[in-house]
């Protein structure tokens, strides 16, 4: 038996080269799953959350909803397509709450008086998780990207 011949974009060169681009699409497919569901895990925990935030506050019901809607059809569109507009939607949508997480719970604002200082509620530390780490799969979805 003769060993291929190698040489400058020989065999061993393509081979490698496949093998490196099968990795890379294996862990970019991993990281747009994961954030599919964590798309979802937003849309879960705040849906959840809406029976008793439009009783209580409809403002911020209406806000929750518009995310509910918002991280459905983002995860939907990763779903479909990994286009840099989606990973742009999906970071916005794992930002959005995490801004007003801060807002709400620094200080009074007109759609919700009640969460000054209610830092701990467990239910939100687990949509912040979900949030953070949706953030960071778009960073890093972000970054290969390039």
């Amino acid at each position: 038996m003769s060993q291929p011949h190698v040489t400058r974009g020989g065999t061993a060169t393509v081979a490698r080269s496949r093998a490196h681009e099968s990795v890379s699409d294996s862990r970019r497919l991993l990281v747009r799953g994961l954030a599919i569901v964590g798309l979802a895990g937003i849309a879960l925990v705040h849906l959840i959350e809406m029976p008793d935030t439009w009783r209580q506050t409809p403002g911020l019901g209406a806000l929750f909803t518009i995310l509910v809607v918002a991280s459905a059809a983002v995860a939907t569109a990763l779903l479909l397509d990994d286009t840099s507009l989606a990973w742009l939607a999906a970071a916005l949508v794992a930002a959005g709450p995490i801004a007003g997480y801060l807002l709400t719970r620094s200080v009074s604002v007109p759609f919700d008086h009640e969460d000054v200082g209610n830092w701990l509620e467990p239910l939100v530390l687990v949509a912040l998780f979900v949030e953070v780490s949706v953030l960071g799969l778009c960073g890093y979805a972000w970054r290969v990207r390039r």
